[in-house]
């Protein structure tokens, strides 16, 4: 396909050898932000959508369910519990937020 003088070739099937979560990514357009996005907007992300995050972080299938059933759920349950509990939640959501990757320094 032509775009102007540039041509551009659209992958339909691609088989990714290693995936890995960086500060800095090579290609801009590939990171994760949609469930970042959300927290960053007061919502809490729901636990399929917790779950693959986790899963694309490097966890295990299990491992991925088992923090975000022990984890998220015991949260969005203590939200739905009262105001003591929601600004608890409230609090955690801006920290969780604010995760970021360590650097490393050669």
């Amino acid at each position: 396909m032509m775009f102007g003088s540039i041509s551009i070739r659209t992958l339909k099937r691609l088989d990714l050898v290693e995936i890995s979560i960086v500060t800095a990514p090579a290609n801009e357009e590939a990171r994760i932000d949609e469930i970042k996005a959300r927290i960053a907007h007061g919502g809490m992300p729901d636990l399929p959508d917790f779950e693959r995050f986790l899963r694309e972080a490097g966890f295990s299938k299990s491992q991925a369910a088992v923090i975000a059933n022990r984890g998220l759920k015991h949260l969005l349950d203590r939200s739905e519990s009262g105001s003591e509990a929601n600004e608890e939640t409230a609090g955690l959501i801006k920290q969780i937020g604010r995760l970021q990757l360590p650097t490393f320094q050669r």
